[in-house]
């Protein structure tokens, strides 16, 4: 015992004498220690909602307010701690203790079950929830609360999101509803459901093409003009708000759904907007998912030390606030693997794929990481099973398609690799969407045409990636291909323009080295090698020589497996 505190024994012994009590007498009992905590711990009653909230529940009767009263302010109070199962356990005494209390307002309730549905999407990844936001709607909807109705279409779209389950007609249903009773609103709530609504019009649309339904893969595919143009007003509203939450919101939706190959200056504008904005006044969920935006533009963009910088950041917010975050983990795997630390990306990879698995985002990432580190590795066609049933179970990518067309290359297989290109590239490569997927696509179908000396396309495919011959090609912040300057060079030296394909593979070095991509550095030396042997003026043969027996040396220190035995075929044919 120690000066204000008496401890059983053993728990037993509590739990006899506790149950020898007679009803009437454990309620009295539990309301008048309620009472006397609350006369003594005015002034730090905050540290005691917890224990009010179950004295008072025990008490039941005309305590049932107290209870509801206790229960939510406990809620609330370990959410800011980031203690989520606690706090759904004093939401769900609330919800318990209003069933038998007259007193309870329907909007208290709702708020009570959106508080919840936010604390179970963090236990459990968002399924848990739905069941529970679909009662909070239809009870705002009963109440004629356009904030409560707003409130809960906004936090259903949030969390279906990322639940591999086709609601996007009901998510955009609620959201539609909800912009009607918002209609004209000068409001940070109306930012907010403009914003969401793009992410569920992108994801019916994903539906019906048969690309995605949930995570952030509804952004590939082509752009409905009215949902960009609501994005836009969106940021406007906010702006003229002058709101900072809202102005994140509306950057990060702005980003998300006008992500193509020709803006990335703007969208390195809009995701630092709103990091910087969200920083002074925003949740850490959400700067946390502001700060995995910001990594995607960086990594197009081969700014490596403020894509570390910022995944540094992203970590210590995910281990302060116990949130499930997988962007910092993701973009780690993709440097590994263009660093060339091929085994540790592959276990990083694994790894990765276990500990977020129910992520609609991650189950396809973890694909699109195997993919690349076997290419790297060289062992991209034992995978030829498992990529015709991806290719068959997402008919509206084309990036999958066309990383088939370079598996086949690599397999020998040239007439299935010249069919997928061609059915790519036709009519001024149209079928490739400009979305966030198109530098990769058109990426790996320029490696393909390398790959086979595939002739045809080669013209019009550098037509369309000379402008981004700076950029990286990738895939959001999940992998790499690194410089597209590399597969322009591939390209032009397919056309015998000898003096350009020089160019953009000194280019090509020169960006990787920077970025320390010494994996596609390495690949870089292998096409500029073979580039050099083709053209075999005076000098070439011994540049050829140095950069094959780098890119060897590399590729059989690091398992690169095709770039080993492209570069000792190649310097044997010199022998």
């Amino acid at each position: 015992r120690d000066r204000n505190t008496y401890v059983f024994t053993h728990a037993l012994i509590r739990a006899t004498l506790y149950d020898e009590l007679s009803t009437p007498r454990r309620i009295q009992l539990h309301r008048r220690v309620a009472e006397a905590l609350e006369s003594l711990y005015a002034d730090s009653i905050d540290d005691l909602l917890g224990v009010l909230a179950a004295h008072y529940m025990a008490s039941t009767g005309n305590t049932a307010g107290k209870a509801v009263e206790y229960s939510i302010r406990a809620g609330d109070r370990a959410r800011e701690l980031f203690a989520w199962e606690e706090a759904a356990g004093h939401y769900q005494r609330a919800l318990e203790a209003m069933d038998v209390t007259d007193a309870t307002r329907d909007e208290e309730r709702c708020r009570v079950l959106l508080s919840l549905a936010k604390c179970q999407a963090v236990q459990s990844g968002g399924a848990e929830s739905i069941p529970t936001l679909r009662d909070a709607a239809a009870l705002a909807r009963l109440t004629g609360s356009t904030d409560l109705f707003a409130d809960a279409a906004i936090a259903f779209e949030q969390l279906a999101h990322h639940v591999e389950q086709d609601m996007s007609d009901e998510r955009l249903s609620l959201l539609d509803e909800a912009d009607r009773i918002l209609e004209g609103a000068e409001t940070v709530q109306r930012v907010h459901v403009l914003c969401w609504r793009a992410r569920a019009a992108a994801a019916v649309a994903g539906a019906r093409s048969g690309s995605a339904i949930a995570g952030f893969s509804v952004f590939a595919g082509p752009k409905d003009p009215a949902v960009l143009a609501q994005s836009r007003e969106a940021l406007a509203l906010a702006e003229r708000l002058g709101d900072d939450e809202a102005i994140a919101v509306a950057c990060d939706g702005l980003h998300s759904y006008a992500w193509m190959p020709d803006n990335l200056e703007e969208r390195l504008d809009l995701t630092e907007r709103a990091c910087a904005a969200g920083s002074r006044r925003g949740s850490v969920q959400q700067l946390q998912n502001w700060l995995s935006a910001r990594m995607a533009p960086l990594l197009e963009a081969g700014d490596i030390p403020r894509l570390r910088t910022t995944a540094d950041e992203l970590v210590a917010l995910v281990e302060r606030s116990r949130l499930r975050n997988w962007g910092a983990a993701a973009v780690q795997i993709a440097l590994e693997a263009a660093e060339g630390q091929l085994t540790l990306a592959d276990a990083s990879s694994t790894r990765w794929a276990s500990d977020y698995s129910g992520e609609p985002d991650v189950a396809v990432g973890s694909v699109a990481q195997l993919a690349i580190i076997r290419h790297l590795q060289g062992r991209f066609p034992e995978l030829e099973p498992l990529w015709r049933a991806v290719v068959g179970r997402f008919p509206g990518v084309p990036v999958y398609s066309a990383a088939f067309a370079l598996l086949h290359a690599h397999n020998g297989n040239d007439a299935a690799a010249t069919s997928i290109i061609d059915d790519l590239v036709t009519d001024g490569l149209s079928r490739i969407p400009r979305d966030f997927l198109w530098k990769a696509t058109t990426n790996l179908l320029a490696d393909a045409c390398g790959e086979i000396e595939y002739l045809p396309p080669a013209q019009s495919l550098y037509d369309a990636l000379l402008p981004y011959a700076s950029h990286n090609a990738t895939i959001a912040w999940l992998m790499t291909y690194g410089s597209m300057a590399r597969t322009l060079g591939r390209l032009v030296a397919l056309l015998e323009r000898w003096d350009e394909a020089e160019q953009h593979f000194e280019m090509a070095l020169a960006a990787n080295e920077r970025m320390g991509f010494h994996a596609w550095t390495a690949w870089t030396r292998l096409n500029y090698g073979e580039m050099l042997l083709r053209r075999n003026r005076p000098g070439d043969r011994e540049r050829a020589v140095a950069l094959l027996s780098d890119a060897l040396a590399f590729g059989t220190q690091s398992g690169m497996g095709k770039v080993q035995r492209d570069s000792e075929r190649l310097l044997s044919i010199m022998n």
